[in-house]
């Protein structure tokens, strides 16, 4: 069952992002790595009234649910990280607040 929620005012999503860099100097090459994790808050997710209740779900998790379409402008190549299944992670609070971190690598073309 889907609780349907009207929403007036626009969603607010805060992002925080921890970036590694390779640089090979001499063909002039670099390579990204961010760990992005975003903040939101969905009240169709809360399932009880204490917001220090959460639950860390796998990734594919966010299949099932909106996350934002995050994009990085003027990106040449990039994928997220999928050794065995994407690198994300859900994680999802009482009240309704998620937590949802990906690895993302970015190299030059």
């Amino acid at each position: 069952m889907v609780r349907k929620v009207y929403v007036t005012n626009s969603l607010v999503i805060a992002a925080a992002i921890y970036c590694t860099c390779d640089v090979l100097y001499n063909i002039q090459d670099y390579t990204l790595t961010l760990y992005v994790t975003q903040f939101w808050y969905d009240s169709r997710l809360a399932y009880s009234g204490c917001s220090s209740d959460n639950m860390s779900l796998s990734g594919d998790f966010a299949d099932l649910i909106w996350v934002p379409d995050t994009y990085f402008a003027n990106d040449m190549a990039s994928f997220v990280h999928d050794v065995v299944v994407l690198n994300r992670m859900v994680r999802l609070y009482g009240d309704g607040s998620v937590v949802y971190g990906l690895r993302y690598r970015q190299q030059t073309v």
